[in-house]
């Protein structure tokens, strides 16, 4: 299934968006760099609605330097994490969340350690999100 491109002024940056697809709204959250993750959208374009945002700084999106200055990344604490999805999730009314928990070339142990502990941290407190 085909995804539409536009773009989304974002704080006063224009962020490539490509979505498309049938059902509920899904935010597809990927990691950074090459556009690998379009395969992924069309699969999930049969199922759901998908929101995909290209990084700040990558391919059309403008931004890159804030990248650099964490603003677009949600990391930090289980609590900040758990503030920031909570936010993420109520504006934009999705009930389906999917993330990466590996970047670049980040060992392997470190990404198996970001998704235990976003289980045992940040998952169970976001339930009251996802009826």
């Amino acid at each position: 299934m085909a995804a539409q491109e536009r773009s989304l002024s974002v704080e006063g940056k224009n962020i490539q968006l490509f979505e498309g697809g049938a059902g509920p709204p899904l935010l597809y959250l990927h990691d950074a760099g090459t556009f690998w993750w379009m395969p992924v959208h069309d699969l999930l374009a049969h199922s759901f609605y998908v929101y995909l945002p290209v990084h700040p700084g990558f391919g059309n999106s403008e931004g890159g330097e804030e990248v650099e200055e964490g603003q677009y990344v949600i990391c930090g604490s289980p609590q900040t994490v758990r503030q920031k999805l909570r936010e993420g999730i109520k504006s934009l009314n999705c009930r389906i969340l999917l993330t990466a928990f590996q970047l670049g070339n980040m060992p392997h142990h470190l990404a198996t350690k970001n998704m235990e502990l976003f289980a045992r941290e940040v998952m169970p407190y976001l339930r009251e999100e996802f009826p």
